[in-house]
């Protein structure tokens, strides 16, 4: 199934796809990203929000090359199309349920990552915050083989991205694969 749509202006205050206004030294800009609860994925795409009902997801996402695109799970490839329009497909995910659903789309000028040396661990934020996410990217490398031995989750999820987003309405939210947080 393919689904398209827009992100609304006001959709702020509410969840689905949001819009999350930032600064980042200096410079307005924004950047958009799912919020799933409650009943956001119902605003995303057809289906039925519960947790009882999981489906496997083969996500992909168009948007201008001058954006990166993240989700649950790791880029497979990008795909370029005319009018400077690009399409980031994503591997398939281990069957979950639709809140687990995220997507972050953000400009690639003003976001930077630490990553580990496999490429399993990375930690995001405005690139002007870089030298405070060193000690929570420390700390997530050391942690993860005791979270991966502990949920026996190793081959679910072949890579954990943090990402710290601006004007998050919640604290943090455990996606597979993408973890966002305030």
């Amino acid at each position: 199934m393919k689904f398209a749509g827009t992100i609304p202006n006001n959709s702020f205050l509410e969840s689905g796809f949001m819009i999350f206004p930032y600064t980042n030294r200096g410079k307005k800009n924004i950047m958009v990203a799912t919020y799933s609860e409650p009943k956001g994925a119902r605003r995303m795409f057809p289906c039925w929000d519960e947790p009882a009902l999981k489906a496997i997801f083969n996500i992909s996402v168009m948007h201008h090359v001058e954006y990166l695109a993240l989700s649950n799970m790791p880029l497979v490839q990008r795909k370029l199309f005319e009018n400077d329009m690009m399409c980031s497909y994503f591997d398939i995910s281990p069957i979950m349920s639709t809140y687990l659903i995220e997507i972050i789309v953000i400009p690639m000028i003003d976001f930077h990552h630490l990553s580990n040396e496999k490429g399993t661990i990375n930690v995001w934020c405005r690139s002007s915050l870089v030298w405070q996410i060193t000690f929570v990217f420390n700390i997530t490398e050391m942690i993860t083989p005791f979270l991966i031995q502990y949920t026996n989750s190793s081959e679910k999820i072949p890579k954990m991205d943090h990402f710290i987003i601006p004007n998050f309405p919640v604290h943090g939210m455990e996606h597979w694969g993408l973890i966002t947080y305030k």
